[in-house]
């Protein structure tokens, strides 16, 4: 798991392992500063301001702060994946530095020595935690793979040390190297830590906790430091997973999906040969999740004429090149933040991942959001009309004309489909977003109904603690005047 000592994936800038940290570090006027933010931060390993340190933040902030920028961006793709995984084996979400601080956020990258992926594993490494690593097929370039192997190693190795800084040493150098440096150093390995044994280990596993406290700082604190993420297109960063047990070639599923090849293998760069062979275990592929229940769709189905059938019918109900509505997929929203909010509730309102709304706004934390504060929220097209179609009742409906909203088409396009879905509207209730101030009881005496029954029923829903914050409620319309005067929460 060796690697570069400042980025891992910059192809002819990479830089060798073994550069000693020199003279560059961050101007003297921006020294004190980082230290008072250094004390607000919480870090695995307790963060330190030492030469080494500071060179690593000078590279990172100054002198390449294109390539940090565009880091930042992909964290909105990888970031929600690693600490869903992370919180799911109760670790620390820190733990997500060390994909930056071993490829840079790129599962192509590859080391001098062989490692590979995000997390950069030696493909014997690999292979002792179940991934497949072949001449045609590479899991360790797998997301979701690759992460769940790269935890249950740290989760071994935090076993084995008791201490984060020996953990990521050993993940670096391998537990051999570290062992040695105890005894050199006269270190128990219970009361030991990375500082101590750091003259003991090879320079660059010297430099890695290092980098890994100046990312995780760089992580908390970029904007202060005036760098702005550079995001990738909305379908790299709305993705998911699903397991394919079948042979499928990439021509395949570019026709059944419409995602180009060149996208479905930035998605899945570890299929070598442009197809996923049949597997009794299963093989994961990654799609812009907008796409993935056509794909599952089509993989459920039974025998070659079915299949040939439902090719058919997406070629024929494909719009065709240049069509105005051909790159409707996601729609950019402003959300004004209400008293009370926070960003479980709003990303559970919109179906959004919580870290992906923190990356696009530079949020850290739920406590800086505050009322009356303009958040940017990128929804999915389908989403936004659902929300622009549950609406507590037709008169409230925001005109066209007033809608803030900003996607890759022509408004005309975005037009005629709200005006087919007000068409669908039915006016036999209303929808009302229940709060998270609010209780069942609340509505029943608000809209005058006969009692949770009515509304469990219209809901479909048997027991009232189903309803949660964010969640759009049907309320049944006894008179339509009484709909004229309802406002949304």
């Amino acid at each position: 798991m060796l690697f570069p000592l400042c980025f891992g994936a910059f192809g002819k800038e990479r830089m060798a392992a073994t550069i000693a940290v020199k003279s560059e570090t961050i101007p003297e006027n921006f020294e004190l500063e980082v230290k008072l933010r250094m004390r607000q931060m919480t870090c695995i390993v307790a963060p330190r301001l030492n030469e080494e340190v500071k060179f690593f933040l000078g590279r990172y902030i100054f002198k390449h702060q294109h390539f940090t920028g565009k880091m930042l961006g992909n964290a909105a793709v990888y970031f929600p994946v690693f600490e869903k995984m992370l919180r799911e084996k109760d670790m620390p979400t820190d733990l997500r530095a060390l994909s930056i601080l071993e490829s840079w956020l790129d599962p192509a990258a590859t080391s001098r020595v062989g490692a590979g992926g995000l997390w950069q594993l030696m493909p014997g490494t690999a292979r002792m935690y179940g991934l497949t690593v072949t001449k045609a097929i590479d899991e360790r370039r797998d997301l979701y793979r690759s992460t769940e192997a790269a935890i249950n190693l740290l989760s071994k190795l935090h076993q084995i040390y008791g201490d984060w800084g020996l953990a990521l040493a050993a993940y670096n150098a391998g537990p051999l190297r570290v062992n040695n440096a105890l005894k050199k150093a006269g270190a128990e390995k219970e009361g030991s830590s990375f500082w101590t044994i750091a003259p003991y280990l090879p320079k660059e596993t010297q430099n890695f906790v290092p980098k890994f406290i100046a990312i995780n700082y760089l992580l908390t604190f970029y904007k202060e430091h005036g760098i702005k993420p550079t995001f990738p297109d909305l379908d790299r960063q709305f993705i998911d997973v699903t397991k394919v047990y079948d042979k499928v070639t990439f021509r395949d599923i570019t026709k059944i999906t419409g995602v180009e090849d060149e996208a479905l293998t930035e998605l899945n760069p570890g299929y070598k040969g442009k197809f996923i062979p049949a597997s009794t275990r299963g093989y994961n592929l990654v799609l812009p999740s907008r796409v993935l229940g056509v794909f599952n769709d089509y993989m459920a189905l039974e025998n070659a004429k079915q299949k040939k059938e439902f090719m058919t019918e997406i070629q024929i109900s494909a719009p065709e090149e240049g069509e105005e509505n051909e790159d409707l997929k996601y729609v950019e929203m402003s959300y004004t933040v209400n008293e009370g909010d926070d960003l479980d509730f709003i990303a559970y309102k919109y179906n959004l991942n919580k870290t992906r709304i923190k990356i696009w706004n530079h949020v850290i934390r739920s406590s800086d959001l505050y009322a009356g504060q303009e958040l940017t929220l990128y929804v999915p097209l389908q989403v936004y009309l659902d929300q622009l179609i549950q609406c507590e009742a037709l008169e409230c409906m925001p005109a066209k004309e007033s809608v803030f909203l900003s996607c890759n088409a022509q408004y005309s396009g975005i037009d005629r489909i709200i005006d087919e879905m007000i068409c669908k509207y039915s006016s036999d209730f209303i929808w009302h977003t229940f709060s998270r101030f609010e209780s069942v009881q609340d509505l029943i005496v608000k809209y005058e109904l006969s009692g949770a029954e009515e509304l469990m029923t219209l809901n479909g829903l048997e027991d009232a603690e189903q309803i949660m914050p964010g969640m759009q409620i049907k309320i049944p319309v006894m008179d339509k005047k009484m709909t004229a005067g309802i406002s949304g929460n």
